[in-house]
């Protein structure tokens, strides 16, 4: 080698080493990329004191009051987006500062823990200050995340507003009752208390990011800042692992203080009644919200109408068939029950978060309501197909489930052997319901052959009955015996139908730890005496679950192979219906040419036949 050769290849390796040493020391500082998302301008009150924060992308200017002012250099980001279910936050960041301000011989530096929860909420901890070296200052705050992941974290309002969408945190009307936690009053019942949270249809004005809260006047409670109408701008939604879900909001007041707010409520509210309970600040101090009650003010919330804009419009002009009145299940949503009478469909869920089939937003026009045909031509513009296509998803129906079910013929019928495919913990298993042994009979020998059993037969042919393991024995005429014949489960069909060339079947258990005990089935016919079912993995089939699925990577739970297993003395006729009609009527007597007329000794055997098909359909029914 020669020496330029060498002296090239030593350039080379020097270079590399360089890069190396440099990608190794990165700083992360000034800011790019995702974590340009804290740059923002705070206000908090942290400590009781009224704290303003401005975050660059290589600062930090911290005040508060008059305790303490200073500037700092960002350092090092140490960490990022650390999986932390405490704060339930996708994007965090710990970043070690160097206070410029300070004065003397030795650096001092600090850490800062910001969890990014909206485009106008960030969250933060600040470390005590370290007058130490930046590599030993970065120990220290490694130290200091650990310790205080649990603990409280200081709210900071953007003080530059970007519009944040209502829907997240309020959508509709509501009448309120507050009560501020010092008055030893009742509660605030005021029939002028009103939310209004509406983004109307089309609209370009600011109701989207804007929800009103009228105040009503109640005597002793005067002392609240809020009264009269407020316009509240929403400014971002989180939660934490403790199913808390805080909000903050902001309005237009000239006291900053006062100008922001925190509401805090629950994800699992289990009120009978339509209510919701949120607790409330009174200022932009957020580390008073424990629980909606604990905190410095209580609100609860009952949906209700506008008496200006929704009650015209909402005037029933039409009447639902009888046979939907009732409580029904709902599937789609987590613990919502559905009320239907003759004119209104209600339904009550936790968060007022949902999501259903709704087509493209039409815009109302009140200058027509004198137009007889005004309505007409919206209904037929908002309810036409195209207006339900508007986001390219493939098309599912949700459905409601009446609860209590009332049980139907099962769509498969007759007795079959069965296999179970998909993870065992998901399998149905040996039990005697209600019972505490495994089998019915323990000191009973099969003598025999043990196999699976499903079976639906005349007389119970709204049920399918599973048994995972069946002794076969039969008498000396082929008659099974029924020592081991309890089934260990029994579901209910309550409903099937065809969709997308699927067949769905819905049955009930109350022994199924599911969602309401309810579960959607996708059934299939292979062959003349095979069939598949797929079960879901809670109350709804998700819409890549086919029949033959049975793992959750394919949105299922369990499939069962099914196979025809009926004996001379079963009375268990096959029957299946893919469902295209659920409402035809099987049993049906068709005559397609004259017969003529019988001799004696054929008619005893139309008329067994006759009495047979009969008994049949009536116990089919």
């Amino acid at each position: 080698m020669s020496w330029h050769q060498a002296l090239a290849l030593g350039l080379l390796l020097a270079w590399q080493l360089a890069g190396t040493a440099l990608a190794q020391t990165g700083t992360g500082c000034p800011f790019t990329g995702d974590d340009r998302r804290y740059i923002m301008p705070l206000f908090s009150i942290d400590s009781g004191q009224d704290t303003t924060m401005f975050i660059t992308d290589n600062t930090l200017t911290y005040r508060q009051g008059f305790l303490q002012s200073y500037k700092a250099t960002c350092v090092r980001v140490l960490d990022r987006n650390r999986k932390e279910p405490e704060q339930q936050s996708k994007w965090n960041m710990l970043v070690l500062y160097r206070n410029d301000t300070t004065s003397g011989s030795r650096e001092i530096y600090f850490c800062a823990k910001f969890y990014w929860q909206s485009i106008n909420i960030i969250q933060y901890q600040l470390s005590g200050v370290y007058a130490t070296t930046a590599s030993d200052a970065a120990s220290r705050c490694t130290i200091f995340e650990s310790n205080n992941r649990y603990s409280f974290a200081v709210v900071g309002f953007s003080q530059q507003y970007q519009i944040y969408n209502c829907k997240t945190i309020l959508e509709g009307v509501f009448w309120f009752t507050y009560q501020l936690k010092d008055s030893s009053r009742t509660p605030c019942d005021a029939l002028t208390n009103k939310i209004k949270a509406c983004q109307r249809a089309g609209s370009q004005e600011r109701d989207s990011y804007i929800a009103t809260f009228n105040w009503g006047q109640c005597p002793g409670l005067a002392a609240t800042k809020d009264t009269g109408q407020q316009n509240y701008y929403c400014y971002g939604m989180w939660t934490d692992n403790n199913n808390n879900v805080y909000a903050a909001v902001g309005m237009d007041q000239a006291d900053t203080k006062f100008k922001y707010r925190c509401l805090v409520t629950r994800k699992d509210q289990n009120e009978r009644s339509i209510l919701y309970r949120w607790g409330m600040t009174v200022d932009a101090d957020c580390s008073t919200l424990k629980s909606p009650d604990e905190s410095p003010m209580k609100l609860i919330l009952r949906p209700t109408l506008d008496s200006t804009d929704q009650v015209p419009q909402l005037r029933p002009g039409c009447n639902l068939p009888k046979n939907f009145t009732g409580v029904w299940f709902q599937p789609a949503e987590y613990q919502t029950d559905v009320y239907i009478n003759a004119t209104t469909i209600k339904l009550r869920r936790q968060l007022n978060q949902y999501q259903f089939r709704m087509s493209k937003p039409i815009k109302h026009d009140p200058n027509h309501n004198e137009d007889s045909n005004y309505m007409s031509r919206r209904f037929r513009e908002a309810c036409d197909w195209f207006s339900f296509t508007m986001d390219q998803v493939e098309w599912t129906y949700e459905y409601f489930v009446l609860n209590p079910p009332v049980p139907i013929n099962c769509p498969i019928q007759g007795r079959f052997k069965f296999n179970m495919v998909g993870q065992e913990s998901e399998f149905y298993f040996t039990k005697i319901p209600a019972g505490v042994t495994p089998r019915p009979r323990v000191q009973v020998v099969c003598d025999q052959y043990w196999e699976s059993d499903m079976h639906a037969c005349i007389g119970e042919n709204k049920q399918l009955s599973l048994d995972v393991q069946r002794c076969m024995r039969l008498d000396h005429i082929g008659r099974p015996l029924s020592e081991y014949d309890v089934p260990d489960n029994i579901l209910t069909c309550v409903g099937y139908w065809m969709e997308d060339a699927k067949s769905y079947m819905i049955t009930f258990d109350p022994a199924d730890p599911v969602v309401g005990n309810f579960r959607c089935w996708i059934y299939r016919r292979t062959g003349l005496r095979t069939y598949r079912m797929s079960r879901s993995m809670a109350s709804k089939c998700m819409p890549d679950q086919t029949s033959s699925s049975a793992y959750p990577s394919e949105s299922a739970s369990l499939m069962l192979e099914l196979t025809d297993n009926e004996r001379l003395f079963d009375q268990c006729p096959m029957k299946f219906d893919f469902g295209k009609d659920p409402y035809t009527n099987t049993f049906q007597l068709e005559v397609f040419a004259h017969a003529g007329r019988l001799s004696p000794t054929m008619r005893p055997a139309l008329l067994a036949c006759l009495v047979a098909m009969v008994t049949a359909a009536m116990h089919s029914i």
